[in-house]
C-alpha cells in the first residue's frame, strides 16, 4: 500500500474562470495594476480580446485571464 502525498491548494493558487463579468479599460487598469495605455494597445493589436461599444472598450473576465496566461 503506497502513501501518496497530497498537495494542498490555496485560494490564491486557483484562478476562477467561471466569472462572466466584464470590465472597462479603466476598471481593469485599477483592478490589475496595469496602465490603461497598455490595455488599449493590447486590444488594438489583438493580443487581448475585447469589444467596443460606441467609444468604450469592454473586456470579459475570461478573456483577461487568457491574456495573462499567454503572457506569463
Amino acid at each position: 500500500m503506497s502513501i501518496e502525498s497530497k498537495k494542498t491548494v490555496s485560494k490564491k493558487d486557483v484562478i476562477d474562470t467561471s466569472l462572466n463579468e466584464f470590465y472597462t479599460v479603466e476598471a481593469l487598469s485599477t483592478k490589475a495594476g496595469i496602465s490603461e495605455r497598455t490595455i488599449r494597445d493590447a486590444l488594438v493589436k489583438g493580443n487581448l480580446k475585447g469589444f467596443k461599444k460606441f467609444t468604450r472598450w469592454f473586456i470579459l473576465h475570461n478573456d483577461f485571464i487568457e491574456f495573462i496566461k499567454s503572457n506569463s
